[in-house]
């Protein structure tokens, strides 16, 4: 098939995009496995941020080579005014990584858009207050959700009334840690970003794997932060954790 200039660049640089990212993520999907068990004795912050970099690496990987490899050459090379014709495997390769792209970027603004539109609604109706030793701000709300970190430019702590008349001071206080250890590390706005980050094929969730590990290295580096290592916060915590459940 014949192309103009541009739309063929266009078609060179998805096309190479997908298949490198592909490659990459294929080679980061499958020793996922291996990397975590390595990973299960490290510290959590550690192993949080390294997961992070794994996953994110292929889509960093594949665009810099589009960027600085790719549209230079074509531009320096290709003549404006040559005749080409684009293969059909090209095209198909193409059109994945438009749709990986296409798909990612949906993903994301969905979860920017949940996130603003959960946060508005749990602000309508809380009152701010400040608690713990540290005086923390946080909103305290009515509904079923116990603690938990929302929003992502400026994330805000909430907690339940119920919850904060049922901890105990210890535990209230390594609860809103735990919190300001999230929002210290800004998980939230890595959780945004590995939406954003590209599948290997259009809705094939092929990095399940690292997304699921990043996530329990992040609670755990969390509680790292919280406890200090300290067991009495570390037993207040989950003492904290049973009656935000019940």
């Amino acid at each position: 098939m014949t192309l103009p200039y541009h739309v063929r660049l266009g078609c060179l640089c998805f096309a190479t995009f997908f298949l490198l990212h592909l490659a990459l993520g294929l080679l980061a999907s499958l020793t996922a496995p291996y990397t975590i068990r390595r990973l299960a004795l490290s510290p959590a912050r550690g192993t949080a941020q390294l997961l992070l970099v794994l996953r994110m690496l292929p889509a960093g990987l594949a665009g810099f080579v589009v960027a600085a490899v790719c549209i230079p050459s074509y531009l320096w090379l290709e003549p404006a005014g040559a005749t080409e014709e684009v293969g059909w495997g090209c095209l198909i390769a193409a059109a994945f990584g438009v749709g990986v792209l296409v798909e990612s970027v949906v993903r994301a603004t969905y979860a920017w858009r949940r996130s603003n539109r959960f946060l508005r609604e749990c602000a309508f109706g809380s009152v701010e207050s400040h608690a713990g030793n540290q005086h923390t701000t946080v909103l305290l709300i009515d509904g079923p959700l116990p603690v938990a970190l929302a929003g992502i430019v400026q994330p805000r702590i909430l907690i339940a009334r119920r919850v904060a008349q049922m901890l105990t001071a210890a535990e209230l206080e390594v609860v809103l840690g735990h919190e300001q250890a999230h929002r210290i590390s800004r998980d939230n706005l890595k959780r945004l970003l590995i939406a954003f980050s590209p599948d290997l094929f259009p809705f094939v969730r092929g990095f399940h794997a690292l997304e699921r590990a990043w996530a329990l290295a992040a609670e755990w580096a969390a509680d790292e932060r919280a406890c200090a290592g300290d067991r009495r916060n570390a037993f207040a915590l989950a003492s904290a954790l049973v009656r935000g459940r019940g």
